[in-house]
Formats: structure tokens, sequence, C-alpha cells
């Protein structure tokens, strides 16, 4: 099994030098999570943009979060006297964007999201597959792959 992780909170500072904590009204306590990447958060006023988009702070105080998470399994299934069946399982959910106005009580913030998750199952009996989609947490779209 294989897994990639990706992140991106709209802004960047060297890690270890910003604790995870958006504003003064999220103490690091607060977080049920622990964060281990090299980008982490930061008010986007304290940030100068670094000329890509993903990076530049958005207009009215605004923060964006956008993160990938996904894995890989494999599994062939040996049968005696033939040859073996396989399958391999893809899983790839995107945090499309998540966005929130930062420098406010957590009430105040107004936040958006959208997710999508991606299944592929391959394999010797054919291939099929689904994306379930949502926005602020409801099923928006759920599609089928074959």
């Amino acid at each position: 099994m294989s897994m990639f992780i990706g992140g991106d909170l709209g802004v960047t500072a060297p890690a270890g030098t910003a604790p995870a904590s958006a504003t003064p009204h999220d103490p690091p306590a607060e977080f049920g999570t622990d964060w281990r990447d090299p980008v982490t958060a930061a008010r986007a006023a304290d940030v100068p943009g670094r000329g890509d988009p993903a990076h530049r702070p958005l207009p009215g105080d605004r923060l964006r979060t956008v993160l990938t998470l996904g894995d890989r399994a494999d599994s062939p299934v040996p049968r005696a006297g033939q040859r073996p069946r396989w399958t391999r399982l893809d899983d790839t959910y995107a945090g499309g964007c998540a966005t929130w106005t930062t420098g406010v009580p957590r009430d105040q913030r107004h936040a958006v999201g959208t997710s999508s998750e991606r299944y592929r199952l391959y394999g010797s009996g054919g291939c099929r597959g689904r994306s379930p989609g949502t926005e602020q947490g409801t099923l928006t779209e759920d599609r089928r792959h074959r």
C-alpha cells in the first residue's frame, strides 16, 4: 500500500516557525490534529504572496486550504493451477477548497468547503469506479465510472 499527502494552506512559512494556529482566536490547544507538513498556518496579512495564485492571500482577509490525500492497495489473489487474479484500488480524496475569514471569532468566519473523492477498482475482472462530491457536507454529485 502506498499513500500520498499534499497540502496548501494558502500561505507559507518555513517549517517550525509558526504555530498550527490561524488567528489569536485559535490557540493550538483547540486543534485535535497533528499537522506535520512543510506548509504551516499563518495569518494571510502577515505573509507576503509568492506570486503563485495558490499561495497568494485572498481578498477580504480570507484564508484558503486545499488538501489532497490518496492511497493505493494492490492484491494478487492466487488460484491453484491458474493464473492469479489481481485487483488494485486507488482512492483519492480532494478537499477542493475550504475558505474562511481570518482575524474574527469562529462563529463569524463564514467558512465554505467543498470536497470530492474518487474510488477506482482495477483488476482482471474489469474496471469500475465512483466519484462522490460534497459542498458544505451535503452530497452534490455521485458519478459512477465503468
